[in-house]
C-alpha cells in the first residue's frame, strides 16, 4: 500500500528543490541574463525559451516555478556552465519527481502550451 503523504511535507519537498535549484542557477548562471534577455537571444536575435510565458514579468519568473526552474533549454545545456548546471539538476529533477511528482518536461511543455493559448 502507497504512504499517504500530506499537502504540507510536498509543499516543504518542493520549496527546498526550488531553492536548491535557484542556488545552481545562481552558481553557474548558465543563461546569463542581461536586460531580460539571455546569451542566445542576444547572439542569434531569436526568443528565448521564456518568449510567451503568461508567468514571466520584468524581472523574471512572477512565481516559484519548480519546472522552468529545473529545465535548461538545448542551447544553454551545450555550454560549459550550461552542462555544469544541468548535471546538477538532473539529480534535483530525480528527487522532484519522486518527492512531489513533478515530471519536469511534462510541466514545462504544459506551461508553455498555456502562455501560448493565453497570448491568442
Amino acid at each position: 500500500m502507497t504512504e499517504r503523504v500530506s499537502l504540507k511535507v510536498v509543499a516543504q519537498n518542493y520549496d527546498q528543490l526550488y531553492a536548491e535549484g535557484q542556488e545552481i542557477l545562481k552558481n553557474h548562471n548558465p543563461c546569463k541574463w542581461v536586460d531580460d534577455t539571455c546569451w542566445y537571444m542576444r547572439e542569434n536575435n531569436e526568443p528565448h525559451c521564456c518568449i510567451g510565458c503568461n508567468i514571466l514579468g520584468d524581472t523574471g519568473c512572477t512565481t516559484r516555478n519548480l519546472g522552468c526552474t529545473l529545465w535548461l533549454c538545448k542551447a544553454v545545456s551545450a555550454t560549459p556552465d550550461g552542462r555544469k548546471a544541468a548535471a546538477e539538476l538532473k539529480e534535483l529533477k530525480a528527487r522532484a519527481y519522486e518527492q512531489v511528482g513533478l515530471n519536469v518536461t511534462e510541466t514545462v511543455r504544459r506551461t508553455r502550451e498555456v502562455a501560448l493559448a493565453c497570448e491568442k
